[in-house]
């Protein structure tokens, strides 16, 4: 699967790393994972590494859609910074924007 996590309990964070083309449908079931992971808590920050991004689904109603129920899942209200794309190249910097503009207005400071 082109998208996968890895959480780090010790430090709160969870490490998410795509691998050619980041899927919503994909991204969905991933992190429909990591929120019942037994070593999953609200709140953990998220790293996406991104640098290996080679196209992205461009369907932004849907990755808004997605974004909301996320915020749902993994979001604890006023937390600041949630987010943080790693994103290298331009394929993944278009896909890292995407997410980003997706999340705003869902959670006060959810993307760095």
């Amino acid at each position: 699967m082109p998208v996968t996590f890895r959480i780090l309990p010790r430090h709160a964070l969870v490490h998410v790393r795509y691998d050619g083309i980041a899927r919503i449908a994909e991204t969905e079931r991933a992190m429909a994972s990591c929120a019942i992971h037994p070593e999953f808590r609200p709140g953990f920050r998220h790293l996406v590494d991104m640098s290996r991004v080679t196209g992205h689904e461009a369907d932004y109603p849907a990755m808004m859609a997605l974004q909301a129920r996320l915020a749902e899942w993994l979001v604890r209200p006023a937390q600041g910074p949630f987010l943080i794309c790693l994103a290298p190249t331009q394929v993944a910097q278009a896909a890292a924007w995407m997410v980003t503009k997706s999340w705003e207005g869902l959670a006060e400071g959810a993307c760095l």
